[in-house]
């Protein structure tokens, strides 16, 4: 994956891994340190630049809210805006500085990756994040018409 990324000049963005058991979280931060060792060994070899994602509502992964944020260190964040949602903490998250933003929508209960406007995310204060960030958000929706109706959506949010 860093050797395509490399190839277009993109960034990677990697999930933060999972435990299966509650008795096992211990073990599982100490491989995630591991492994991140091991992610910033590649990126440095291909000139990449990667970014650990928040995850949503699912009990046994990692990096659900942001004070887990410190699992990463110093690695840059990627903020999953409709993951967020899920988990009842994007305003805690968009006063944290990310290097990255993935924009989709959602009801709050599933994350179902639905157009921008058609969930109950409030997107002003997102924007206004991304604008402060100097990034440009990657749009993760389902459908092709998705993409075009969130820049439609997005378009009309007047901190643009």
């Amino acid at each position: 994956m860093f050797l395509i990324a490399a190839e277009v000049n993109a960034g990677v963005v990697v999930h933060p891994g999972y435990f299966a058991w509650a008795e096992e979280r211990t073990k599982a931060e100490r491989q995630l340190v591991t492994s991140m060792a091991d992610l910033t060994g590649l990126a440095n070899e291909y000139s990449v630049k990667y970014f650990i994602e928040n995850m949503g509502n699912w009990d046994y992964f990692f990096l659900k809210t942001p004070d887990e944020l410190p699992l990463i260190g110093d690695t840059p964040f990627a903020l999953d805006v409709g993951h967020a949602h899920l988990n009842s903490c994007l305003a805690e998250f968009l006063r944290l500085p990310a290097g990255h933003y993935h924009l989709h929508d959602n009801n709050g209960k599933e994350d179902s990756h639905v157009a921008v406007g058609e969930g109950t995310i409030d997107f002003d204060p997102v924007m206004k994040a991304i604008l402060k960030n100097k990034v440009l958000p990657v749009i993760e929706v389902a459908t092709f018409d998705g993409v075009r109706n969130s820049i439609r959506m997005l378009n009309t949010i007047n901190s643009v």
